[in-house]
């Protein structure tokens, strides 16, 4: 709605937005550690980011970060969505 000016999308796509932040709630961890955060998963990349190779998330000794991990990019991201989706919840759905 900020750049067109419909408000079509944003009602279309409520459903589907509500989701997103109940999940960045739930599951992404927000309400257990206040960050986004990640769980290494075995069987796939240990880096679930942008910085996907094995030595990107580590300490200044080299010793491999362990999860929860929590990506300062990915909290800038979460931050602005929550901002956005609550702005949609007060202008177009119609939420206190």
């Amino acid at each position: 709605t900020e750049t067109t000016g419909d408000p079509g999308p944003a009602r279309e796509l409520q459903r589907h937005a509500r989701a997103a932040v109940d999940w960045m709630h739930g599951d992404g961890g927000l309400d257990a550690h206040g960050y986004l955060v990640y769980q290494p998963d075995p069987d796939g990349l240990v880096n679930q980011n942008w910085k996907d190779s094995a030595g990107a998330i580590c300490f200044r000794d080299g010793t491999q970060a362990e999860g929860p991990v929590a990506v300062v990019e990915a909290q800038g991201y979460a931050y602005d969505a929550l901002l956005r989706t609550a702005r949609l919840a007060r202008e177009h759905w119609d939420d206190p």
